[in-house]
């Protein structure tokens, strides 16, 4: 229990939880399952709720990442936005989201796979005050993807509560595939692409020629990666804007004439078809 009494945590006889440090925002743990099959470092997470009071917790867990040699899973609730697009029903300045970004980066997290609800708080007012933000996470970092790449992070509906419960769920015996690399045909107008792909063609390779083919094609993969990774993005954007035109519709259902619900449903309309259409021009 942290000494303020916010986290509590507990874990089944098969677990051999060691504690190793407890602050006011966050428990830092060592976990090991009996069978050894699982064995990363755990931080769980409940900051508080005003930036400035936030400030000593970005500077711990820098300051835990350097202890940390293995499999790190952070989660919790970290009261704060990581882009402008986790919020609904309010606005979200570029400021509000410059901490918890910063923190991600410095430490090279990223987030688990997730499903369910993407926004994971809801302050339960009327409509006119309802607001939706992310502000809940599941984060790991290399060492994590490398090992437990394939847990996901499943968003429960929040029930009588204001957040949503994360579960995480570690199948040992779950078949790992490499995921598939897509190349996204509007990525070709990029004015980058030429020369990235110039690059990589002219280069000399031994072997035959089909084995020169294949290292080409292999080299340029990397070397489009992070281009690609640019437009993968919108498959993101796609999502998130399936989830907010389900919470829209779901208020539309109760107030079907509210002209703001319905402003909204027209907007998302328009980003869905927006991002759908550069989702279907990719190439599998």
């Amino acid at each position: 229990m942290a000494p303020n009494g916010r986290i509590w945590l507990f874990w089944k006889p098969y677990l051999q939880v060691q504690v190793l440090l407890i602050q006011e925002q966050f428990i830092h743990c060592k976990v090991d399952s009996t069978t050894g099959a699982f064995s990363p470092f755990v931080t769980i997470v409940y900051a508080k709720n005003e930036a400035q009071e936030r400030h000593s917790l970005w500077n711990d867990l820098a300051q835990l990442e350097s202890t940390i040699h293995g499999a790190w899973l952070i989660s919790g609730d970290f009261n704060t936005l990581l882009s402008t697009e986790d919020r609904m029903g309010s606005p979200v300045t570029n400021a509000e989201t410059t901490d918890l970004r910063g923190c991600v980066d410095a430490l090279q997290l990223t987030s688990l796979r997730a499903k369910g609800w993407h926004f994971t708080f809801c302050n339960k007012q009327q409509l006119e005050d309802r607001v939706y933000s992310k502000i809940d996470w599941a984060l790991g970092n290399l060492q994590w993807l490398q090992t437990y790449g394939h847990v996901e992070a499943d968003f429960l509906n929040p029930g009588a509560s204001d957040h949503s419960l994360i579960y995480i769920e570690y199948k040992p015996h779950v078949n790992i595939h490499t995921k598939p690399f897509k190349l996204f045909k509007t990525m070709m107008e990029h004015p980058d692409f030429r020369s990235i792909l110039e690059s990589v063609w002219l280069k000399n390779y031994n072997g035959t020629r089909l084995f020169q083919l294949w290292q080409k094609l292999k080299d340029l993969k990397i070397a489009l990666k992070d281009l690609n990774t640019h437009m993968t993005s919108y498959s993101k954007k796609l999502q998130q804007s399936r989830q907010s035109l389900d919470v829209i519709q779901s208020q539309l259902a109760n107030l079907p004439m509210q002209q703001s619900l319905i402003d909204e449903e027209k907007n998302l309309l328009g980003d869905i078809h927006k991002w759908g259409y550069v989702k279907e021009k990719a190439l599998r």
